[in-house]
């Protein structure tokens, strides 16, 4: 019996969403939100950073009890006590609290939260020479789920800028479209598909919708992490290929005047777009950057 193409249709696109499905069901696990904060002005000296929250208690880190001093994150005898303490005497404006993390930051000229990291923040900072300490005067926030910031030590305070780099998000942004375009359209050649106008469909229909998926992607990355934008990817990659599906299906036969069939059309987008999705996967390990 010969299947319609509707229905034909409908089983390949059944097929992807199974394989896409377990990515979304454990798509809550994985890396969690972290704050990067790189620093300058204090360049040849020693010094420990730390961030000050308004929250008491944020995944392992809290406030030093002095009542129990068996949790405490540092004992007598380890090699940082003594920076340890010099944090937890510290008088810390009202509303804001010292959670016991804090790293030396002499050499990397950086400090990192990773787990669980305070959504508002002072960045307070230690020198040992001279024991004294240097706090922003202002309060900052994240503002992505990588937040990123670049921390300039000025007198007795410390002022915060964005350090998110777009320009060359965007250069890999047009990168990641061109690449995406260069391999389609190969495979068309190879599909036999060399038409002038369906060459040209096909590079203005992966324009648009590349344009809109990586958009999407970027946005999804930003704010939400690495696990929910492939999640995102994969799930956006079963839409695009719908669409292209159906537009290819419904005129490769007329623009080629009869020689292509429509359901070619279908069979060339879900190898066109599983071949851009795995070279795709497999340029991260060699240009982690540009994805």
């Amino acid at each position: 019996m010969k299947l319609s193409f509707k229905v034909r249709l409908g089983v390949i696109m059944l097929i992807i969403l199974i394989i896409a499905l377990p990515a979304y069901i454990y798509g809550d696990v994985g890396p969690k939100p972290y704050v990067v904060i790189n620093i300058s002005g204090l360049e040849g000296q020693t010094y420990y950073t730390t961030l000050l929250s308004p929250d008491k208690h944020l995944g392992p880190n809290f406030v030093y009890n002095a009542e129990y001093p068996e949790n405490a994150r540092y004992r007598e005898g380890d090699a940082e006590y003594p920076i340890f303490r010099k944090f937890v005497d510290y008088n810390c404006p009202e509303g804001f609290y010292f959670l016991q993390n804090f790293s030396n930051s002499s050499e990397s000229h950086a400090f990192s939260w990773s787990y669980f990291p305070p959504s508002e923040y002072k960045v307070l900072i230690y020198l040992p020479q001279g024991e004294h300490f240097i706090i922003s005067s202002a309060t900052y926030s994240n503002y992505a789920f990588a937040t990123r910031y670049l921390a300039t030590v000025i007198d007795d305070d410390i002022l915060l800028t964005k350090n998110y780099k777009v320009a060359s998000e965007v250069l890999f942004l047009i990168a990641r479209i061109v690449l995406t375009i260069f391999i389609e359209v190969a495979i068309a050649w190879l599909f036999k598909i060399r038409q002038k106008k369906l060459i040209w469909l096909i590079v203005i229909v992966n324009v648009i919708t590349q344009v809109t998926l990586n958009i999407l992607l970027n946005l999804s990355n930003f704010y939400y992490g690495i696990v929910v934008a492939i999640t995102t990817l994969l799930l956006l990659e079963i839409v695009v290929f719908a669409i292209e599906a159906l537009i290819y299906g419904l005129t490769f036969k007329r623009l080629s005047q009869g020689e292509i069939k429509g359901f070619k059309g279908v069979i060339y987008t879900l190898v066109a777009n599983s071949a851009s999705l795995l070279i795709g996967f497999a340029l991260v390990f060699i240009i982690p950057g540009m994805f």
